[in-house]
């Protein structure tokens, strides 16, 4: 072989050799830098997530104390309106039963 052709077939194996060494740094770069990224995200993500969580359970928490709260209002409503009108219904039955009476204060006072 000639001298010409040796150097032209190392010249091109040469440039072939750097092309793809760094097409291959390039890739690899790039690798690193998605990576890094991706476990920053990853942690954004979960950070995130835990603070989710834990609105999430602050909220459910006074969601049942709010339940557990107007549910004691709602039964001592019910029993003042039951004492209510039953004392009431027990005036509205004296009057009936005898008008002459008239309404007697005692049968409220009860309530």
């Amino acid at each position: 072989m000639d001298l010409v052709a040796i150097i032209g077939t190392s010249t091109f194996v040469t440039a072939f050799i750097n092309v793809i060494v760094i097409f291959w740094f390039k890739e690899r770069l790039k690798q690193s830098i998605k990576h890094e990224y991706d476990q920053e995200l990853a942690k954004l993500k979960s950070e995130l997530e835990f603070g989710l969580d834990r609105q999430k359970k602050l909220y459910e928490g006074k969601l049942t104390i709010y339940k557990k709260y107007y549910t004691l209002m709602d039964s001592y409503t019910a029993k003042s309106r039951k004492a209510v009108f039953d004392g009431f219904q027990q005036g509205m039955m004296d009057i009936l039963n005898d008008p002459s009476e008239g309404i007697r204060p005692t049968t409220f006072a009860a309530c």
